[in-house]
């Protein structure tokens, strides 16, 4: 699999073969290019420019607060500032790059009824557990808990004044301005 962003190529394929020499994809044959960038994230061997790499030297990665991952089992990890998030989805290895979002939440780690200010934008709402949310004021809807399955509802309220109402088992709750929830954002 290969495909470009501006100027950079990505390309996939099989681990190294151990030692110096290059493997294939990395000597012209992908289409008769060789790509800027390659990563293998099952076998954890990256390349730039056909020179082989460890993660850290195939790219500089930075992110200003800790962050969090919710596996399919439920389980939460968290990494540290700066610490990439390597995660598996699907039997798939992978780093997780999202938007720079906000949880409007207020102290999501116990999350309360609350009101919160919105614009005539689009919202997400999502969380884990078996309780619900209703929506109540620039918005009326309420989105229910299936249990270890994470529900989201999109919506764009009016301008004003918007209450969610919590009941039951409510765990990692986002509140975040866009179409598409992101992963959970723990907050303070």
């Amino acid at each position: 699999m290969q495909f470009s962003f501006g100027q950079m190529q990505f390309s996939g394929g099989t681990a190294f073969s151990g030692g110096t020499a290059l493997p294939w994809y990395l000597q012209g044959a992908i289409g008769g290019v060789n790509p800027n960038l390659w990563w293998n994230w099952l076998n954890a061997r990256y390349a730039i420019k056909q020179s082989s790499k460890t993660f850290n030297e195939a790219q500089t990665f930075t992110r200003d607060s800790a962050a969090a991952w919710i596996s399919a089992s439920g389980s939460k990890l968290d990494f540290l500032p700066n610490e990439e998030r390597i995660v598996v989805v699907n039997n798939t290895k992978g780093l997780l790059i999202e938007l720079t979002r906000a949880n409007l939440f207020v102290s999501p780690k116990a999350p309360a009824t609350q009101n919160i200010t919105t614009t005539a934008i689009p919202y997400t709402l999502s969380f884990y557990g078996t309780g619900s949310i209703v929506l109540s004021g620039t918005h009326s809807a309420t989105l229910a808990g299936t249990g270890t399955d994470r529900v989201d509802l999109t919506f764009t309220p009016s301008a004003g004044t918007l209450t969610l109402t919590l009941s039951g088992t409510i765990t990692y709750p986002n509140f975040e301005a866009g179409s598409f929830p992101t992963s959970y954002i723990q907050g303070d």
